[in-house]
């Protein structure tokens, strides 16, 4: 009755206990970026089916220099699932660089033996070709029978047979030691390629893999997100400003242009993701910065040019030509070429600005992509038209 018992009571606790699953490797990609002044949050997105029970989710090839405390995991799915515990751990993986190079070296010492092995046959067939040759034109001149006729060649055709069996031994020739040669170089060619490969020590690179432990009620299709941040990268602003003076009647105005030059030399590209970028310093100084003064002064050769113009203008007097081509390329005259064209600019996208708490966010339009080899993308934030008037002192 006891073993009876106790045989139920193990078969009901196998079917209510949680079921558990073997670990789900997820395929990640980069969606969303944002870039500090120093440093970025990445969002990386996985798409993941889930059955009833127990599960690890596991994120691998993820940057190892990512700042392991920084890791946050979410999502949502169309069932019950709870995240429970994230762990990260490094792992040393071999670097696709040194193996790309291994399997290069390797192909091109193949190449070579495939080669060296032609020229084998080739020399082969040359010598046995020769041997052959040399063996007819020992038999074309039969040697004299008693009691038979024999008629002899003529000179000329003596003279011929001789060129001709001369000529194709001397090929034959030539393409053995011409493959000879060649012999030669790829056994050279060969031996540095065996130096290169034995000097090429096997390189690992760092990788961080994130497992995250999930518990499903149900089926389930999930969307998880794994956010982290990472060192080199960064952003600093670019302004363009440009003074626009059309014509008498109209008043002039300053164009502020700003933009922003975005570089990141980390492990991995990013390749058309949502950018943002944030004017917080995750990192820095907590205390207000002490600001240097800036003076502002003219050159005593600029007034002197200024009050040039300015008794020209109001006595109604002619400049001298070099002053007014100087204001020209000063822009205080109006640009008569600027004027005559009519056809409107092209509009340029213009990022989102949005001010958060202590810090400001520009959204940028669209999609952007952006290599790990330092190359700065220049994006444009945003514009202001200032209304100025034009004086000479």
């Amino acid at each position: 009755m006891y073993t009876r018992l106790a045989a139920l009571l193990l078969f009901s606790t196998a079917f209510t206990a949680p079921l558990f699953a073997a670990d789900i490797s997820v395929s990640s990609l980069i969606d969303a970026v944002t870039v500090f002044p120093s440093g970025a949050d990445v969002t990386r997105i996985a798409e993941a089916r889930l059955t009833p029970g127990e599960h690890m989710l596991i994120f691998e090839g993820l940057p190892g220099d990512l700042e392991q405390d920084t890791i946050r995991v979410e999502g949502n799915s169309d069932g019950k699932v709870e995240i429970g515990s994230v762990d990260s751990k490094i792992m040393y993986v071999p670097s696709a660089d040194t193996g790309a190079e291994h399997q290069r070296l390797e192909r091109d010492m193949e190449a070579l033996q495939d080669e060296r092995n032609r020229l084998d046959q080739v020399i082969s067939d040359a010598e046995y070709q020769k041997n052959l040759m040399q063996q007819l034109a020992s038999g074309i001149i039969p040697q004299p029978v008693k009691d038979a006729e024999f008629k002899p060649f003529s000179t000329s055709e003596l003279g011929g047979l001789l060129d001709l069996v001369s000529a194709r031994l001397q090929g034959f020739s030539k393409i053995v030691f011409d493959s000879r040669l060649r012999q030669r170089e790829i056994d050279k060619l060969a031996n540095d390629l065996s130096k290169q490969l034995g000097a090429l020590a096997p390189r690992e690179e760092a990788r961080m893999v994130v497992s995250v432990h999930l518990a499903a009620r149900d089926l389930a299709d999930g969307t998880f997100r794994l956010k982290y941040r990472i060192a080199d990268a960064g952003w600093h602003p670019i302004y363009d400003a440009r003074l626009t003076s059309p014509d008498k009647n109209a008043k002039s105005r300053i164009e502020l242009v700003r933009r922003a030059e975005v570089m990141q030399r980390t492990t991995e590209n990013w390749t058309n993701v949502a950018l943002t970028l944030s004017t917080a310093r995750p990192v820095g100084a907590t205390a207000a910065p002490d600001l240097a003064a800036w003076q502002l002064a003219a050159i005593k050769e600029e007034l002197q040019r200024g009050d040039i113009a300015l008794d020209a203008m109001q006595s109604g007097k002619a400049m001298a030509p070099a002053v007014e081509a100087k204001l020209r390329e000063q822009s205080l005259l109006n640009d008569e070429d600027a004027r005559r064209d009519k056809r409107s600019n092209v509009m340029q996208i213009q990022a989102h600005a949005e001010a958060a708490g202590f810090q400001a966010l520009y959204t940028i339009a669209g999609k952007v992509a952006i290599d790990n080899t330092g190359t700065a993308k220049k994006v444009r934030i945003g514009s202001d038209a200032i209304a100025a008037e034009l004086s000479a002192r």
